[in-house]
């Protein structure tokens, strides 16, 4: 926060009883952090707000305010430098509490109960709905992964991605661009550097859609996973291999070109491509040209894996490689870019 042109460093926490009393359900505290004598911390509370209802999450909102919700209300409080108070800005009523909220202003992203991500600004004194999922889910958390796209997870072992259309005049829904099962229900998503030390930082793998950090999700039950998000090319070459490595085509001329593609098929298992990297380029290279003989037509989304392959890994048709071996390089490459 920032107080007479200085800016302090505090520590928000949102509490809450279970089940609520009628004098206090939850509370936000604003505390701060003092070293003493020693290696030793003194903490001090500067801030107070009693709430009605438990606070499930909170976050910082400009240089002097925090959005909180409390049961199914969103609140937007700024500190009064007189008073040394949090005053109500504004406020909203949701449709079920919002268990995590992050903030790109002027919007407001918030992980909802029953509803998914749903998206609010702050406009003319108001919080108003902007987006919403198109799907009612039980959200869990979210990240901001590129400038419209949000990664969001629930509590049924889903990781989702979410286009954000850039027209906001109207209320309406989060395209679902990609839907993952994964074996644990993911409670954060985080993005940094976890390659090893003899991988450069700034490495941007062929076919990937994101910058050069890795995005790593925490399962409920310990597990970690690595998330990469890649192109529509990417994911023809590797959604085919994936199906031919279970021994048949998913037809991918019908997951890319139809009307409303299944964004359950927007997803290839990372554990499938690591067992493909262990047979080796000599079973690629056979399972490639048995699938080619059999469907000339569905295999690689139509087009000759040679042809795809180059596309894929931006290599011109004058360079003599082995695509194969290149390919299940590029695929090693992709399933251990983070060291987890």
């Amino acid at each position: 926060m920032e107080l007479y042109g200085k800016k302090y460093q505090f520590v928000a926490v949102g509490t809450g009883t279970s089940p609520p009393t009628p004098s206090r359900g939850g509370r936000v505290i604003i505390l701060t952090f003092r070293p003493n004598s020693g290696s030793k911390f003194d903490v001090r509370r500067r801030f107070q707000v009693l709430c009605s209802e438990p606070v499930r999450s909170l976050a910082p909102y400009g240089n002097n305010s925090l959005v909180y919700c409390s049961g199914n209300k969103l609140y937007l409080k700024a500190l009064n430098i007189e008073t040394k108070k949090l005053d109500l800005v504004a406020e909203a009523k949701l449709r079920s509490p919002a268990v995590y909220i992050s903030v790109k202003e002027p919007f407001i992203y918030l992980s909802c109960a029953q509803d998914s991500v749903l998206v609010v600004k702050f406009d003319d004194g108001k919080l108003v709905e902007c987006f919403s999922d198109e799907v009612a889910r039980n959200g869990f958390h979210h990240t901001n992964l590129l400038k419209d796209l949000i990664i969001a997870t629930d509590k049924n072992y889903s990781v989702i991605g979410l286009w954000q259309p850039q027209n906001n005049c109207a209320f309406q829904s989060l395209g679902t661009v990609f839907e993952a099962e994964l074996k644990s229900s993911v409670s954060r998503v985080r993005r940094g550097f976890c390659r090893p030390p003899w991988v450069p930082r700034d490495r941007l793998l062929p076919g990937v859609i994101s910058d050069h950090e890795n995005i790593i999700a925490a399962g409920v039950d310990g597990s970690f996973y690595q998330l990469t998000v890649i192109n529509q090319k990417a994911l023809q070459l590797l959604r085919t291999i994936h199906d031919v490595f279970h021994g048949g085509l998913m037809g991918m001329d019908e997951i890319l070109h139809s009307a409303k593609p299944d964004p359950r098929k927007a997803h290839v298992d990372g554990d499938v491509l690591a067992s493909v990297v262990e047979l080796g380029p000599h079973w690629l290279k056979e399972a490639v040209t048995t699938a080619e003989e059999r469907h000339p037509f569905a295999a690689f989304g139509g087009d000759k894996f040679a042809v795809l392959a180059r596309e894929v890994l931006q290599l011109s048709d004058e360079e003599d490689v082995d695509l194969c071996e290149a390919v299940l390089k590029w695929m090693d490459e992709l399933v251990n870019d983070a060291v987890l």
